[in-house]
């Protein structure tokens, strides 16, 4: 990226990890309800966030609407999203 974007933190304090200061294009593999593998490229940010691997913006939870099982840490998916991110 061309200059480094600060992170805050859920109750607006500056994330001490650091800033956002790369961004890279990767598959995401997803399944969906009958099985099927779903490829998608993606732009990632890339900050230091602790132990998360990724974390899905609003934006992106948006357009595809996943099935959420919070106690199963599981997405589902009923259809793919017509347009998906292209990086």
């Amino acid at each position: 990226i061309d200059r480094s974007i600060p992170v805050f933190n859920i109750d607006g304090m500056a994330n001490e990890g650091g800033k956002i200061t790369d961004k890279a294009c990767l598959l995401m593999r997803m399944m969906n309800n009958e099985g099927n593998y779903h490829d998608e490229q993606c732009e990632l940010l890339a900050t230091n966030l602790g132990g998360e691997d990724v974390i899905l913006g609003t934006d992106w939870l948006h357009e595809h609407n996943p099935q959420i099982n919070w106690v199963k840490n599981h997405l589902m998916f009923s259809t793919c999203a017509r347009m998906c991110l292209v990086c």
